[in-house]
């Protein structure tokens, strides 16, 4: 939806800043533009791209990326004279991952934009935010299973419906069922924890269907359950999550 990322996810940023007129009265204007982006962010060096009135100029330099101990982020693009786009404005884009490490950061990430002209990059400039979610919920049984049930394994698909490719996990403590986060290379089993729940984390807006593959001993395997949840993102980050009436059965 253009706020919501989940892990793996492949993010194209624009940053666009104009060179004052006045650098024309200069006999040289150094100009650099900074972009931090924040822990939860893998940022590509190599797509770096910068074009000024359309068309892609490479008189600058590149410092960074560069990973602090914090885990943000620093590039700096400087052109040692930025007098001949004087007035014009100077549009960088690059391609960025999201990481695991957005589900440390509060499950958002951030990136933000300054230019100067005399290597002091002062002000708060222009901070873009996206959010990521999670979802959970509780399997339980009979009897004795009745607050839960560990061990029910599940497949999770993006949509209404049970059909396609499943999404992957991975365990987020090695070893341990229930707690999970998206993970491409992860696998396509999620199973409920010695608590009975599952828990996703990572997971862009909007709506994932589980469906029941593997079954704890003792319970019928002929009844297939499949349900829907919706995962919504506020704007300010704050998530929530509820059963759906797309197929719950």
């Amino acid at each position: 939806d253009g706020k919501t990322v989940k892990i793996g996810q492949q993010l194209t940023y624009t940053v666009k800043a104009t060179v004052p007129e006045t650098a024309d009265g200069y006999d040289s204007y150094p100009y650099s533009i900074q972009d931090v982006a924040s822990k939860g962010l893998t940022i590509d060096g190599a797509s770096i791209t910068v074009q000024a009135d359309g068309k892609v100029v490479n008189d600058y330099t590149v410092t960074g990326p560069i990973v602090g101990q914090t885990g943000e982020t620093t590039t700096t693009i400087t052109f040692a004279n930025a007098k001949n786009y004087a007035g014009k404005q100077l549009v960088v884009t690059y391609n960025a991952t999201v990481n695991d490490q957005i589900l440390d950061n509060a499950n958002k990430i951030t990136n933000t934009a300054k230019a100067s002209h005399d290597g002091i990059f002062d002000g708060t400039g222009v901070t873009k935010t996206l959010y990521t979610g999670n979802l959970e919920f509780l399997k339980y049984g009979v009897d004795a299973d009745a607050n839960k049930l560990a061990g029910a394994t599940f497949n999770v698909y993006a949509g209404t419906k049970a059909e396609g490719t499943p999404l992957k996990f991975s365990n987020i403590a090695t070893g341990v069922n229930g707690a999970y986060k998206f993970d491409v290379n992860g696998s396509e089993a999620v199973v409920s924890g010695t608590d009975g729940k599952v828990s996703l984390n990572g997971l862009a807006a909007g709506k994932y269907t589980f469906k029941e593959t593997g079954f704890v001993a003792g319970y019928a395997k002929n009844i297939v359950p499949e349900f829907t949840i919706e995962v919504t993102i506020a704007n300010n980050g704050a998530v929530s999550y509820a059963l759906t009436e797309d197929n719950n059965k």
